[in-house]
Formats: C-alpha cells, sequence, structure tokens
C-alpha cells in the first residue's frame, strides 16, 4: 500500500512531478505536452506549443483521427478559425501572433488503456505522443 501511495504522490497515477512529459522540438517547430497517465472521463489538457509561427500568422496544427477518436473534446483554445477532418489527420487552422503561443486542448479519455497520437505544423516532421489510461 505503501507503494501505491508513494508512485500516486510521484506522479505515477496522475499530477505530479512524473507524469508531465513533452515530446517535439525545434525541428518540428512544435513541442506537445501531456499527462503520461491519465483517469478514464476525467478532465485532460494537450498543450501545443508553436516554437514558429510565419509571417502571416497562419498555423495548421494537424492531429491524429487516432488519437481523436479515443478522447471527447471539450474545449480547444484558441478557437481554430476552421477545421478539415480527413481519413489520417484533423487539420485546425489558428490564427497566432508570435512564437511560443500554446494551444490547448482539454478532453475526457473515452479509451482505456494506451492511447497514441500525432501531431504536427504544416510542412514540418509528426510529434509522436502517447498516454496510458486507467480507470
Amino acid at each position: 500500500m505503501l507503494g501505491v501511495s508513494l508512485l500516486a504522490v510521484a506522479g505515477f497515477l496522475g499530477e505530479g512531478p512524473f507524469s508531465e512529459v513533452k515530446h517535439g522540438g525545434s525541428e518540428e517547430g512544435l513541442q506537445v505536452e501531456i499527462q503520461r497517465f491519465a483517469r478514464h472521463a476525467a478532465p485532460n489538457t494537450l498543450r501545443f506549443t508553436v516554437l514558429s509561427v510565419p509571417e502571416s500568422g497562419t498555423v495548421r496544427l494537424a492531429i491524429s483521427r487516432e488519437y481523436l477518436e479515443s478522447v471527447e473534446i471539450s474545449t480547444l483554445l484558441p478557437e481554430p478559425q476552421s477545421v478539415v477532418g480527413g481519413d489520417e489527420l484533423h487539420t485546425f487552422e489558428f490564427q497566432l501572433r508570435e512564437a511560443g503561443a500554446t494551444i490547448s486542448l482539454q478532453a475526457r479519455p473515452e479509451a482505456m488503456g494506451s492511447i497514441q497520437g500525432r501531431a504536427m505544423l504544416e510542412g514540418r516532421p509528426a510529434v509522436e505522443f502517447k498516454q496510458f489510461v486507467y480507470p
């Protein structure tokens, strides 16, 4: 029982120092911050930090359909100007002012176990991420 309590405090069963992980970097132009572990149907936030913004300010963020089908989105901020669904990716278009801007997606995991996803900016390599959802 003490072991489970220590794991929980450290973040292996929810929030804590080991629960958040960041993926991506300058090559991808994007950093994805996600909780490694999430509770089924509990609110969970992904943060997409856009590291470089074109002069036009138009940023197209594509998120894998695989991930989006395993969660219920409750909030996406800022609100996208448009959304285009595809076979493998859904593309969200935003108007951002500066590098370092964050797009926050709040969702509730509907699937349990390991869920995987990927996100990318137009013309950049994908950032892979995964999360374990427990009851």
